[in-house]
């Protein structure tokens, strides 16, 4: 029998705000601001690779999802929690030492393609390839079928070069164990705020990712299988009654921090980049 799992309903009240679960309003709410009439900055366009990638830990640092005027990370305690639950390296410190392993190696590659037109500006965060020379190009998969991205920002900047952009949806690549694909996972109700230059880009992402996305995309992906899979580590419960298990437990108030608007629970989580220019 794991500890972890015979004192996780003692943590169940270890929420990062005094009320556990809030509706989500403020990414809505820079999505639909007016667009000024002249732009507070000159950049054009830009394309950048992304040289370093990680999970905030600090939960005191993030966007503002639920308009409450306070920032919204709860993923770090949540991962802690998962690691516990399936003694994998789901703790975010582990998770970063992947991901920046990845970054390095090339088993991950991040792009970002910025363009300003008119006074907006469009963000565009992709899934790259590179081949055995180095050179990067866009992997297909960052495309939905009508060919936009699907996960591109918009908005404006704030000043010449500090922008703010949001997206009803991005899907970001998490490197969960080092060398083995990356996991995309889908965050709903995204802001992002950053600088943007020519010589340099770099932010602060932070939204919500549906509880259960979480368990189908993340913890689902990484628990044994077939003969791998010993119940006696899991309170002795089979492996689909142990998904269940902690898809209740990724839904409950008192871990999903944030209520999307049509009910569905969601943990805030926020990443924070830095990218150079690159060509493709």
């Amino acid at each position: 029998m794991r500890p972890a799992l015979i004192i996780l309903p003692l943590l169940l009240a270890c929420g990062d705000k005094e009320s556990d679960t809030a509706t989500a309003g403020a990414a809505d709410d820079t999505a639909t601001e007016t667009l000024p009439e002249e732009s507070a900055s000159t950049y054009t366009a830009g394309s950048y690779r992304v040289e370093t990638f990680s999970i905030i830990t600090d939960a005191t640092v993030g966007q503002d999802i639920d308009g409450d005027g306070e920032a919204d990370n709860k993923l770090p305690s949540v991962l802690n929690l998962a690691a516990g639950i399936t003694g994998e390296p789901l703790a975010p410190g582990e998770i970063n030492k992947s991901i920046v392993s990845d970054l390095k190696k090339g088993n991950i590659v991040l792009l970002t393609d910025a363009e300003q037109v008119g006074v907006e500006l469009r963000y565009d965060v992709l899934l790259g390839l590179s081949d055995k020379s180095g050179a990067v190009s866009v992997d297909p998969l960052s495309y939905g079928d009508d060919g936009q991205p699907n996960s591109r920002f918009a908005g404006v900047f704030d000043t010449q070069t500090e922008f703010t952009v949001s997206a009803g949806l991005a899907e970001l690549p998490f490197s969960l164990i080092s060398g083995e694909d990356p996991v995309l996972i889908p965050l709903e109700l995204v802001v992002m705020t950053g600088t943007l230059e020519d010589g340099s880009t770099s932010g602060i992402l932070g939204g919500a990712v549906p509880a259960d996305a979480f368990v189908d995309d993340v913890i689902e992906s990484i628990i044994p299988t077939g003969e791998d899979y010993d119940s006696a580590d899991y309170l002795d419960m089979t492996r689909d009654e142990l998904i269940d298990f902690i898809r209740d437990f990724a839904n409950q108030d008192g871990v999903a921090d944030i209520t999307l608007e049509d009910g569905r629970k969601a943990v805030s989580a926020a990443v924070q980049f830095t990218a150079t220019p690159a060509t493709w």
